[in-house]
């Protein structure tokens, strides 16, 4: 999966339902793409609920970089949102 190329990851981000979702999901998805490896996250939050995410954002914080931490929280509220 490490060489596995960006569009073919499942993401399994929740589908937008209005228009600002929508266009949280994107910027969520255009910061992730200006990372250098965004394999690592989308493999990880791929069928992870939001609180496993915001477990795992919380204990590693400091690890991430701001673009990071954004897909991280837009994906957890996403996910709460939807009751995942």
């Amino acid at each position: 999966m490490e060489n596995e190329p960006i569009n073919s990851i499942d993401v399994s981000l929740p589908k937008p339902e209005t228009s600002t979702e929508q266009q949280a999901v994107m910027e969520a998805i255009e910061r992730l793409y200006a990372i250098e490896d965004p394999n690592n996250l989308l493999a990880y939050t791929a069928g992870k609920t939001g609180e496993e995410i915001s477990q795992y954002l919380e204990e590693n914080r400091e690890k991430f970089i701001p673009e990071e931490i954004f897909f991280l929280e837009t994906t957890i509220g996403l996910r709460k949102q939807q009751g995942k």
